[in-house]
């Protein structure tokens, strides 16, 4: 009995490992047109802010991208009333994208 509890102990702990070192490697996905789209509409601010999180997870995403992106999503935090989260994306926009 302690042998099978061994062995399933062991099965569970490379899987969980297994698993661990896959959500490592896994790069990120894409950002879809859809996504971009979402990002640059401004009647739904949740969508714009979801849409805009997507492009910015997508690293091959051009600096200029990227930039619009973070300005997108602080003007939607700043239509919400989140000034703090809307001026971090700003600043993020500007480092990108100095003026």
């Amino acid at each position: 009995m302690r042998f099978a509890f061994l062995l399933v102990s062991s099965v569970v702990s490379s899987l969980v490992s297994s698993l661990g070192l896959f959500a490592i490697a896994t790069p990120a996905m894409a950002a879809s047109q859809a996504d971009r789209d979402d990002c640059r509409q401004s009647s739904d601010q949740d969508r714009r802010i979801a849409g805009c999180t997507r492009v910015l997870q997508d690293r091959s995403e051009p600096a200029a991208e990227r930039a619009a992106a973070y300005n997108n999503r602080g003007l939607a935090f700043q239509a919400q009333g989140d000034g703090e989260r809307a001026s971090r994306d700003f600043n993020e926009a500007n480092a990108l994208e100095p003026k």
